[in-house]
């Protein structure tokens, strides 16, 4: 009997015993029994949930993953042949590698030249499609600094994954280091510093400079936000007033109500409230003709001359409510002059005022 065994969850179920509990993944809330197998007479025994490929016993093995997935040394990357002659014969396993990628933690401690070499022959040892974590502390000098940045590029474009963590690793130049540096220039850092210190105080003067506009700009709005707000109340009381006047003609014992903004929009009769833009059409067009008087009285009070321009106005309006509106306007009239427009003509000739047909006149003035 022969069978090739590795770890896959769908046919693997976690597993402990005793004699693996020196490992990481080696305790379960199912422990199996050291000598499961025995007690069982089983010819072998696979276990799974070790990520890495361990024996146990001659004939109890962990698989472990067929590819590595962690920077972990636990012998991944394998699957188990087992082969069995005949019952209660003896397993034998074979590992079999099907790792396409290697998974390697390199620590490298530098401190002279000769630590670089052996970093590079650890690094070239490794496969090409190995996966590696480097990490590097300690100190070098600066041509040692470039001898290692060579070393990293050519083997990140090797290696399959190259993870380069030198945050430990510190930059000791020599006294060489610095009078080289000193020679191409390392004496204009000063200046340029200054420089970019000036540069940093302009800046900073600059922000001040536009926090204060903004500050003021922020006090001058709210100024302005209490000045409006102070007139809108006073001229609310006083439009209510003019709109409640004109209302009580159409409906009596009715309210509008008058927004912040010196919007008309609540509606208030017998003892029911309600919004303007929820009743009839004809009914939001008287609404708004008895606005743009009211409006009308506001000025004509402040001593501003009004005229008022009515062009088909309440066409919407049915013969008992276009009479309510008449006496509105009739009302209106005597405080405002109202130049009235209509293609309807026999709708307002209760009105009382002087009439005119414009075609007539444009015809006489043709004449002339």
């Amino acid at each position: 009997m022969k069978y090739l065994e590795f770890t896959v969850p769908a046919v693997c179920a976690q597993a402990a015993t005793s004699a693996c509990s020196d490992f990481r993944f080696g305790e379960s809330a199912n422990p199996i029994a050291a000598d499961r197998a025995e007690q069982a007479r089983l010819d072998y025994l696979a276990l799974g949930d070790w990520h890495g490929c361990k024996q146990i016993e001659s004939n109890v093995w962990y698989s472990g993953t067929h590819e590595p997935e962690r920077f972990v040394n636990n012998n991944p990357g394998y699957a188990l042949l087992v082969e069995i002659d005949a019952p209660g014969a003896s397993a034998q396993v074979t590992q079999l590698e099907t790792a396409c990628h290697r998974w390697f933690l390199l620590e490298q401690t530098l401190a002279v030249a000769t630590d670089i070499d052996h970093l590079q022959q650890k690094l070239q040892a490794l496969p090409d499609h190995s996966v590696c974590r480097l990490k590097i502390s300690g100190s070098i000098i600066l041509a040692d600094e470039q001898r290692l940045l060579c070393l990293w590029q050519e083997q990140h474009a090797r290696l399959r994954v190259l993870q380069y963590d030198a945050d430990n690793l510190q930059l000791q130049p020599t006294d060489d280091d610095i009078t080289a540096l000193q020679a191409e220039g390392a004496n204009g850092m000063e200046e340029l510093l200054r420089q970019q210190q000036q540069e940093l105080d302009f800046q900073q003067q600059r922000l001040q400079q536009l926090e204060r506009r903004a500050n003021a700009l922020v006090l001058l709005k709210q100024q302005l936000q209490d000045q409006r707000d102070q007139l809108t109340r006073k001229l609310q009381a006083p439009l209510q007033k003019h709109l409640n006047h004109y209302l009580n003609l159409l409906f009596p014992g009715a309210e509008i109500e008058v927004n912040d903004q010196l919007i008309p929009t609540g509606f208030r009769r017998n003892g029911e409230q309600g919004n303007l833009v929820d009743l009839s059409f004809g009914t939001r067009e008287q609404m708004g003709l008895i606005a743009r008087l009211a409006y009308a009285d506001l000025l004509s009070e402040a001593g501003q001359p009004t005229l008022i321009i009515l062009v088909d106005s309440l066409v919407h309006s049915d013969r008992t409510r276009l009479e309510q509106m008449q006496r509105i306007l009739f009302d209106a009239q005597n405080r405002h002059q109202i130049l009235l427009f209509s293609c309807h003509p026999h709708n307002w000739q209760n009105l009382g005022c002087k009439t005119f047909d414009i075609e007539q006149l444009s015809a006489a003035t043709t004449r002339q």
